[in-house]
């Protein structure tokens, strides 16, 4: 039993269903205050200098700002969410979703607590980290780019992976930690299973190189004295030929033609 059984065990009761379909709900609900209220989303964002001057709300409420203003695409995001939710939570189950969740938001809000950042960069990095999750999970699972193009999970997100490495080489040191902390809750949760599918495979690769090594055999040659058993290598300046009774002989066992 791991440590997330013992805390379900104990705290699995406050699991909220479908956290992540709410949350989804959420941004859409706060896209359109923003079309009717502008500038809403800014007593939302994550703030560090607002939150301590007393705007607490933030260090929760800045998971409800959508990364889009346009209508077309807060429509795919909110849909995107909702369905990377309901997969790690039919995965998962709803307690361990739930946590995985709450660490990325603990870890997103510490890290820009640290760098002194804020806006929507940890909303994409939170994001980012569920797309993460479902693709570690189920990297084969189909995706149609305009509903024609297909590709798969692991391409998405080793697409974004290979962008997040980028941005983390031209980042500051404090930047760079709290990118790391943004992610802690797939290097928690998901961490320990790669390390050891990672020693799995150099396990198997290094047993198969062992028994290529050991299955050939180490005295293969082309030519073999019938008489002596002499060959190229270990006699090399001896000739070889065969000879009329179908055998090969070197040169100094050579049967005689009379």
């Amino acid at each position: 039993m791991d440590w997330k059984d013992r805390l379900e065990k104990r705290i699995g009761w406050i699991a909220i269903p479908g956290l992540i379909r709410y949350v989804a709900a959420a941004n859409l609900l706060v896209f359109i205050l923003e079309k009717l209220v502008p500038n809403y989303v800014g007593y939302l964002e994550l703030d560090r200098v607002a939150i301590l001057h007393g705007e607490i709300w933030r260090l929760i409420s800045w998971i409800f700002v959508p990364q889009t203003s346009n209508y077309f695409w807060i429509l795919f995001a909110v849909l995107w969410l909702w369905f990377l939710g309901d997969f790690l939570e039919s995965a998962w189950g709803t307690f361990r979703s739930n946590v995985f969740f709450w660490l990325g938001i603990i870890g997103c809000t510490v890290g820009a607590c640290i760098a002194g950042l804020g806006g929507g960069i940890f909303n994409w990095y939170l994001n980012l980290s569920i797309l993460f999750a479902f693709a570690t999970l189920d990297p084969d699972h189909p995706f149609y780019f305009f509903f024609v193009i297909p590709f798969k999970a692991k391409w998405l997100a080793w697409i974004s992976l290979a962008f997040l490495v980028f941005l983390f080489v031209s980042l500051p040191l404090l930047d760079k930690l709290a990118l790391l902390l943004s992610f802690s809750n797939y290097l928690i949760f998901l961490g320990p299973t790669l390390w050891r599918e990672a020693r799995h495979r150099k396990k198997t690769h290094l047993r198969r190189k062992k028994f290529l090594a050991e299955s050939q055999p180490e005295d293969v040659t082309l030519h073999r004295c019938h008489f002596c058993g002499a060959t190229e290598i270990s006699a090399p300046d001896l000739d070889f030929r065969v000879s009329a009774d179908g055998h090969e002989y070197c040169s100094k066992h050579r049967p005689s033609l009379s």
